[in-house]
């Protein structure tokens, strides 16, 4: 449960992502739930096109996807982007780029970059984006297209 922690097989019944004991538990995590609780199957994400000059707003598509809970015990059913039309084929992996806000606290949905796995060594070309919006500062190359997501 969001709420109190405990062992529960209730799901909010709008997104499908969280977890709650009680229909009064779901009432009371509402408030901090209702600003990422999405029941639509997209999201919009930032999209750093290789070949282009300047980021983008897309539309992500979302499907389900069964992955093991956090301790390993059962399978959970979650919503995950459909990157291989914006990324290309291949393993992807999600980077944690923002942690935190505005205020210093630690945000409970990070940004996260999406990127081909093996994107420097696959033949991607060049993506200068990331050194465009950091006039040059940015921690290394990046190759092929990346997408940002919360």
């Amino acid at each position: 449960c969001m709420v109190c922690r405990a062992s529960t097989d209730r799901r909010c019944d709008r997104c499908l992502e969280l977890w709650y004991c009680s229909p009064e538990h779901q009432e009371a995590g509402w408030k901090t739930h209702k600003s990422t609780c999405n029941p639509h199957n997209e999201i919009k994400g930032i999209y750093f096109a290789a070949g282009e000059s300047a980021p983008r707003i897309v539309t992500v598509p979302l499907e389900y996807a069964e992955i093991p809970d956090r301790w390993g015990r059962r399978m959970e059913l979650v919503k995950y982007p459909v990157l291989n039309a914006l990324l290309g084929p291949g393993e992807h992996d999600g980077l944690p780029i923002t942690r935190k806000g505005k205020d210093g606290k630690e945000l409970k949905h990070p940004f996260r970059l999406f990127i081909r796995d093996n994107f420097l060594n696959d033949g991607s070309p060049p993506n200068r984006i990331p050194s465009n919006l950091t006039k040059g500062k940015a921690p290394h190359k990046w190759a092929g297209n990346l997408l940002a997501l919360k």
